[in-house]
């Protein structure tokens, strides 16, 4: 057994019975990983170990996303590879995970809620009838793991479609989908995009949400080799801090855009 897995493991804090959604970069755990094992890292070691810390009535969920097809580029559900890292890749490829079916923001799900996740059929990517969604109402453990806020927490736009942001709209993508069964058709999603007439900069000041839930102790922040960095809040209760980020304080701690500081 791997001392480094087990410290990620300590360090992670998973319960029985959790609901949790993991971001992450792994990079820098698989070059330490191999410092101290000479061997490469199996990310299924630590997915293993995730299944078996949340055990039966836990639910494990990864992004998988790809934006391919808001170029117009075929999705199919089989064959599309995640753009979200190794452990989500991983994931796909194993028998006991499920992909869900938005061919933007899919997810790769595992234990007691994988099935109804699997029959979400929502249009947009941040709806409330979304993954994301779910999470929400499920107060979801949030880990990120060896990037920030900034790379790893899409939930932050979930609540900025949820309550209505002026930099953002609604915006229609596209292309030919094939289903899991080999099934193809032309299918319309949607995404809450950057308005681009506003000079929306997004992913630079996310961080500073982190920090306020961790002033709040709401969050928590650890490191793995003294150098891997975690990040761990429960969704549901984020989202009143950046709902209110987002009403009262003109989204300043999600993204920048013009108009911003106005009046």
């Amino acid at each position: 057994m791997s001392r480094l897995i087990d410290e990620l493991l300590d360090k992670m804090e998973l319960y029985p019975g959790a609901v949790v959604q993991i971001a992450s970069d792994m990079t820098a755990f698989a070059y330490q990983y191999y410092l101290e094992e000479k061997s490469p890292l199996d990310i299924n070691q630590i997915l293993d170990r995730i299944i078996e810390a949340v055990g039966k009535e836990g639910t494990l969920i990864l992004p998988a996303y790809n934006w391919d097809f808001c170029k117009g580029i075929p999705f199919d559900y089989n064959t599309t590879p995640c753009k979200t890292g190794a452990m989500s890749a991983a994931a796909l490829k194993r028998n006991d995970f499920k992909r869900t079916h938005h061919p933007i923001y899919s997810y790769a799900v595992h234990g007691k809620d994988a099935e109804l996740l699997y029959h979400f059929n929502n249009i947009s990517s941040f709806g409330s009838d979304s993954v994301l969604g779910y999470l929400h109402k499920k107060n979801a453990y949030n880990i990120i793991i060896g990037i920030d806020y900034n790379k790893g927490f899409t939930f932050a736009h979930y609540v900025e479609e949820q309550v209505g942001v002026k930099y953002r709209y609604q915006k229609n993508f596209t292309a030919q989908y094939t289903d899991e069964f080999g099934n193809s058709e032309e299918r319309t999603y949607q995404m809450y995009v950057r308005d681009l007439d506003l000079d929306v900069i997004s992913g630079t000041r996310t961080q500073l949400l982190g920090k306020r839930f961790e002033e709040l102790g709401l969050a928590k922040t650890a490191y793995v080799a003294d150098k891997i960095q975690l990040h761990m809040v429960h969704l549901g209760d984020a989202y009143p801090i950046i709902e209110d980020d987002i009403v009262n304080n003109r989204s300043r701690k999600i993204c920048e855009y013009k108009g911003q500081d106005d009046e």
